[in-house]
């Protein structure tokens, strides 16, 4: 998961087009791909600002050090996972809005946005007094000391403004709903822009204000670390801005005047976004538990696993941002009672993803070097890992294995979130919930644990335990699509 000087022009762009972005229900048709991709691409763009950042981030760490590279992935994985429960809790708030907004209970929809704020809030709070809980993880971590430095201190940082985004995530949440999804996509992409300005000038200590006697030193990964929370604050107060100050909004939906809370409303999100946010959870945390095992192994590998990762985040952004776009107008049609091209928005989800993954495949394996030396500048004229291992080439060699099993991976993941975001749509959290805790803590994880513990193979088996992990779950999510039962709940009640 940001701005330049976003209050003014970048939030007075996106007002102008607020009317225009609504995904409407008229179209010649309904469910298709064309009608899915309208909804999409807004957030497909602001996924893959978010990546363009991470991945940019990223490699100015991975110039700045082969330690800061080391921990930056670990640590942010960590970040996450203390906020991804909460995160998927007010992400649920979309499916709500998109229902009500299906059926034309505007009312309802700012009550839910309402009880989006108030969970955030709380989550803010209780992700605070975790912070204790992260740092011992990291202390216990089999990483080098070096490395579990730099970790903390990014963490640290990050999870004290954990509660910034999940806010900002139950706004976004509000406007994708209801179809306006222009607006995630320009406050995205301001975000994002000013997230890569302000790496580039705390990490590399660029930011010399002379004029007001201010030289702030090279800060690292710390530097980072306080670009992510300058921009997410940012980000935020552009979202406060469209959803309570901007008129075009206001003359529609006028949200601010159900502030009070509604427990009915709130029971609704807690009941349905629960279950979202545990399977969230669970996938964070073993793909954490995974992240930190791989840690065990040895330097070289943990640095090149780190890199594939990275470049994991240019196929995973995207899909996702499909996959918000399935789940919904699933939701929409579903609000407005028409459960047959709920089923299509899938497919077309489905034909979406898959050809995007297939194309980014064949660029992973046949150009898996260029993906792999933006992040080996750095290594290349430092010390440190690749000073250790004669060189790049280790690193290199190891990092392009990976990178062709991830080629397969992000294929099934492609699958698995297609079906998953379309169940999840219909308000089918409990069995998306329970499909995770069975397939990541009962498959996956022990697979990896085997592989690395006790068989003492190498990262690229782990890495197939993932693909297994994957294609168990979109199994699963294709079977229960398939069965019909996911339309049977009933989330809202329609007038």
């Amino acid at each position: 998961m940001k701005k330049v000087n976003m209050a003014s022009p970048v939030v007075n762009s996106a007002a102008s087009q607020v009317t225009s972005t609504a995904i409407e229900f008229h179209s010649d048709n309904p469910g298709g791909v064309l009608q899915l991709w309208r909804l999409a691409y807004p957030i497909v763009i602001s996924m893959a600002s978010y990546t363009f950042m991470q991945f940019v981030s990223r490699m100015f760490l991975a110039w700045y050090s082969p330690d800061a590279i080391a921990a930056i992935v670990p640590a942010g994985v960590l970040t996450f996972s203390f906020i991804c429960f909460f995160h998927g809790v007010s992400s649920f708030v979309n499916v709500l809005v998109a229902q009500y907004y299906g059926s034309k209970q505007y009312d309802n929809m700012s009550r839910t946005l309402w009880s989006g704020i108030y969970f955030s809030l709380i989550a803010g709070m209780i992700n605070l007094a975790l912070i204790p809980l992260g740092s011992w993880i990291i202390n216990h971590s089999y990483h080098s000391e070096t490395v579990k430095v730099l970790e903390r201190q990014y963490f640290i940082i990050t999870a004290m403004f954990g509660g910034v985004p999940i806010l900002a995530n139950a706004f976004s949440s509000y406007f994708i709903g209801m179809g306006r999804t222009k607006i995630t996509m320009v406050i995205n992409l301001g975000g994002n822009l000013l997230n890569v300005l302000l790496a580039y000038l705390l990490i590399f200590g660029k930011l010399n204000l002379t004029a007001i006697g201010i030289k702030i030193p090279e800060l690292g990964i710390v530097g980072a670390a306080y670009a992510m929370v300058i921009a997410n604050i940012a980000m935020l107060l552009a979202f406060i801005y469209m959803a309570f100050i901007n008129k075009k909004i206001q003359d529609r939906f006028c949200p601010q005047k159900h502030y009070l809370f509604d427990y009915k409303n709130f029971k609704k999100l807690l009941k349905y976004g629960l279950p979202s946010g545990v399977a969230l959870f669970l996938e964070m945390t073993s793909f954490t538990t995974f992240v930190f095992l791989i840690g065990n192994v040895d330097t070289v590998s943990l640095a090149a696993n780190n890199i594939v990762l990275s470049i994991e985040m240019i196929s995973f952004m995207p899909i996702l941002g499909i996959s918000i776009a399935n789940s919904t107008l699933v939701g929409q049609y579903i609000g407005k009672k028409r459960t047959e091209i709920s089923r299509k928005v899938c497919y077309s989800a489905l034909k979406l993803s898959v050809s995007y993954c297939l194309l980014l495949g064949i660029l992973f394996v046949s150009f898996s070097e260029f993906f792999i030396t933006f992040f080996l500048v750095g290594i290349s004229t430092g010390t440190g890992v690749g000073a250790a291992v004669g060189g790049v080439g280790a690193i290199m060699i190891q990092a392009k294995i990976l990178l062709k099993i991830l080629a397969v991976f992000i294929f099934c993941d492609a699958i698995n979130n297609t079906f998953g975001s379309a169940i999840k749509g219909a308000g089918d959290t409990r069995f998306y919930m329970i499909s995770y805790v069975l397939v990541a803590w009962l498959v996956f994880i022990p697979g990896v644990i085997i592989v690395l513990e006790y068989l003492h193979l190498s990262i690229e088996y782990a890495w197939l335990c993932s693909i297994l992990y994957l294609s168990l779950l979109a199994l699963i999510f294709f079977l229960r699509f398939r069965s019909g039962v996911w339309l049977t709940h009933k989330v809202i009640e329609h007038v």
